[in-house]
């Protein structure tokens, strides 16, 4: 996770969440869901951003203690103390994301699946494969979104959609910014 959160310090505003952020920004309707734990899109600026696994840049007490913040946010890299210690109790802290075998966030995936009740519903550099997240996209479709997938290899999806570009989603999210 250190490594991880180091690259994540490390990386300016990259262009697929610049081209989310202007959308965010410039449409009042536009939402972003990631999957991602890494808050590119939190330090872009993209606003009403719904993270169904978390980030690493927030921990939370493994105890579950009373009183612990939950989570709270620490962008420290590396973190000064290894492993890291609950400010309440003084147990393990662990990063507040979602690993596997794990439940989702009820609030997060309801939040999710409010965006599906859309116009427009756009994939981007996702497997799908990874559900519920996987599932948004053909919720959206089965509730009338015009569907897009982005990515770089066709996936399950794909025939499934209105669209498919394939290529990086650096590219082709800026080809989709710029006919919009």
């Amino acid at each position: 996770m250190a490594a991880r959160a180091d690259r994540a310090v490390r990386a300016e505003r990259g262009a697929p969440r610049a081209g989310s952020l202007r959308w965010t920004q410039a449409r009042d309707r536009w939402r972003v869901v990631t999957q991602n734990v890494d808050d590119l899109h939190v330090r872009a600026g993209t606003k009403d951003l719904v993270r169904l696994h978390g980030s690493i840049f927030e921990l939370r007490c493994w105890n579950h203690c009373p009183g612990s913040p939950h989570p709270w946010r620490d962008e420290r890299v590396p973190l000064p103390v290894m492993p890291p210690k609950c400010p309440r109790c003084g147990g393990l802290a662990r990063p507040a994301v979602v690993w596997f075998g794990e439940s989702l966030d009820p609030a997060n995936i309801a939040a999710a699946d409010a965006l599906t009740a859309c116009d427009v519903f756009i994939a981007a550099g996702t497997s799908a494969l990874v559900y519920p997240a996987a599932g948004l996209l053909h919720t959206a479709r089965a509730r009338g979104a015009f569907t897009a997938e982005l990515n770089v290899e066709a996936t399950d999806a794909t025939a499934l959609v209105d669209a498919a570009v394939q290529g990086r989603v650096e590219e082709t999210l800026a080809e989709v910014d710029a006919m919009i």
